[in-house]
């Protein structure tokens, strides 16, 4: 369907009550999006069983991420050249009430804002702001009404580099997201240094810079739901480290926490950090008036974890070419009929 079509259907069909047809569906099954190096694998989960609803094409998909009011789905393409320009894409699916994906856009980076690896949507929708690997540069777009992606109101770009010779040569922006406060954190893999940067009239500023220890290589941020904790898992020294955080102010404080790990997702609702280690998920309590970890429950896993995301009550992980669905309740596991490589994944 092309964008012309898409929005004659949305004229038609109010975008609300389509949102509510597919939570409907949602509550009756779990849908799960899996991104591998050339498609997104849309699965049905019912009663421990996966079951292929659809696979639809998209170009290295790197992040997934669902708009919180419309029916529109998000995947970064991590490439170095779309269209004949350097710089990498965005493509916009619409989701259909049973989870079924349609393409409606696919559009360009900045220049030379190349290899993008995460994307994350401002609480209210408005806007999406994208970490380009390649090019050391966010791009901040605003959403249209009908969820594509619209112009390109900021771009910053970050220099530096830090220790390690291959990965830290340059500025690496790797994941992001906002706070909820108006300001957004986002990780630098190539500086050891966490960003902290704003909106401003809708454009895109930088506010600050933290320093993490140097070769550490800051992979992902999460905010603690009561806002005055942030946890950074670092991919180069296989750590993950907590921080106080002033999210009236966009401060990022000292840190209160460092422990083994290379992945990690937040379950806000339960205000749980799950963290893989490479040999195991290990579950934490994540305290919201001191910040430290508290560990629930130690679970053995083959391979090292490469990406999780949390949804009701459970968690996806994707382990090499195995993905599985794990409860939070009774620690139970799903495992997907899927023998690919998975660089990304979603629930909804």
């Amino acid at each position: 369907m092309h964008r012309r079509e898409f929005l004659k259907v949305a004229a038609l069909t109010p975008m609300a009550f389509h949102l509510g047809q597919m939570r409907a569906a949602v509550r009756d099954e779990k849908i799960a999006y899996l991104g591998t190096p050339q498609a997104l694998h849309v699965f049905t989960m019912r009663r421990g069983r996966w079951a292929l609803l659809q696979e639809i094409a998209c170009e290295a998909p790197s992040c997934l991420a669902l708009h919180p009011s419309m029916p529109v789905l998000y995947a970064t393409n991590e490439v170095r050249e779309f269209q004949g320009f350097p710089t990498g894409s965005v493509t916009a699916f619409e989701v259909g009430a049973d989870g079924h994906l349609t393409q409606i856009q696919r559009t360009k980076l900045s220049l030379s804002a190349t290899l993008p690896r995460s994307i994350a949507i401002s609480p209210d929708g408005t806007y999406a702001l994208i970490t380009a690997h390649g090019g050391g540069s966010y791009n901040l777009f605003s959403i249209n009404h009908d969820g594509a992606l619209g112009y390109i109101r900021g771009v910053v770009k970050e220099i530096g580099s830090s220790l390690h010779p291959e990965y830290q040569e340059t500025s690496h922006p790797q994941h992001a997201c906002f706070d909820g406060k108006g300001h957004i954190l986002a990780t630098d893999l190539g500086t050891d240094r966490i960003h902290v940067l704003s909106l401003a009239d809708g454009s895109l500023r930088l506010q600050g810079r933290h320093q993490v220890a140097p070769g550490a290589g800051p992979a992902k941020v999460t905010v603690h739901p009561a806002g005055a904790f942030i946890a950074i898992s670092n991919s180069l020294n296989n750590s993950v480290c907590v921080y106080r955080y002033d999210s009236l102010r966009g401060l990022v404080g000292e840190q209160v926490v460092a422990l083994p790990g290379r992945a990690m997702v937040l379950h806000s609702e339960r205000s749980m950090l799950i963290v893989g280690t490479g040999k195991s998920l290990d579950l934490y309590q994540w305290q919201s008036n001191t910040g430290q970890l508290r560990l629930l429950h130690s679970v053995d896993v083959r391979g090292a974890v490469t990406t999780m995301h949390a949804g009701q009550g459970s968690i996806l992980l994707a382990s090499g070419k195995e993905v599985v669905r794990m409860s939070l309740d009774d620690l139970s596991m799903e495992c997907a009929p899927l023998n690919q490589p998975v660089h990304c994944l979603l629930s909804a």
